[in-house]
């Protein structure tokens, strides 16, 4: 498995290709390079706005927070195994 640092080294490259592309934040970049991953990955996610939650497996729940942090995939990895 994965540690932390492995999933942070892996989102760099896209991110800070996608932040330069597109003149935005790296911010910016991360959540919309976690929305596609859990577009592509997770089909069975819902987002929460009113409780600012991404559900997963029908019940887990990462904050919205997190989209824009480098853990969101590590996160929503570690609540797939759990199931």
């Amino acid at each position: 498995m994965e540690n932390k640092e492995d999933w942070k080294k892996r989102l760099e490259g896209p991110v800070d290709r996608l932040a330069a592309e597109q003149n935005i934040s790296k911010t910016t970049a991360t959540a919309l390079v976690n929305m596609k991953w859990l577009i592509d990955n997770r089909p069975d996610f819902q987002l929460d706005l009113d409780r600012g939650e991404v559900h997963l497996n029908g019940g887990d729940a990462i904050g919205l927070d997190l989209l824009t942090s480098t853990e969101f995939q590590y996160q929503a990895e570690a609540l797939r195994r759990r199931s």
